[in-house]
């Protein structure tokens, strides 16, 4: 299922650019097509294969979004559509729309590592709240004074000469 339409795409670039891009016969093709459903359909794919990393967006939670027409997740899909366009054309992208696929490609990796949520599903934002571990000042000794954080390796076990 695509998360965005022909509409949402041609609002985003010049449809007559849009009909360009998607012809194989040089002349233009107005209106959605087999060529903008499948680029719109891979980009879709890949939002789902970055979203669903981590299990805090299920395929439903991104198709309730689609239907609520979700901007993030239109926009996302759209500037990844517009590149497989560009691409299948062997074209040079442009430097706006480079921009954009720069921005788009952070954002999908800020979704993929809990930096960044769709604001719609509310689990989500449960999900990326930070947590703090400590341990407590009484039982530090025990664990020889090295934290428990997990930015710190595994202590590695030792035998002592002789023993």
């Amino acid at each position: 299922m695509a998360y965005a339409t022909y509409a949402d795409l041609v609002k985003e670039l010049d449809a007559r650019i849009v009909a360009e891009l998607c012809s194989d016969t040089g002349s233009t093709i107005t209106g959605a097509n087999p060529v903008s459903t499948t680029a719109l359909d891979r980009a879709s794919s890949m939002v789902d294969a970055y979203a669903r990393v981590g299990n805090i967006y299920t395929s439903a939670d991104l198709a309730a979004l689609a239907l609520a027409g979700d901007y993030l997740l239109v926009a996302l899909v759209v500037d990844l559509a517009t590149e497989i366009l560009f691409q299948r054309r062997a074209m040079r992208i442009p430097p706006a729309v480079e921009e954009r696929l720069k921005r788009a490609r952070e954002m999908l990796e800020h979704l993929r590592d809990g930096r960044m949520i769709f604001g719609a599903v509310a689990k989500a934002a449960d999900a990326g709240l930070p947590e703090v571990r400590a341990t407590p000042a009484a039982t530090n000794a025990f664990y020889g004074g090295v934290s428990t954080s997990s930015f710190f390796p595994m202590r590695r076990n030792r035998t002592m000469p002789g023993g």
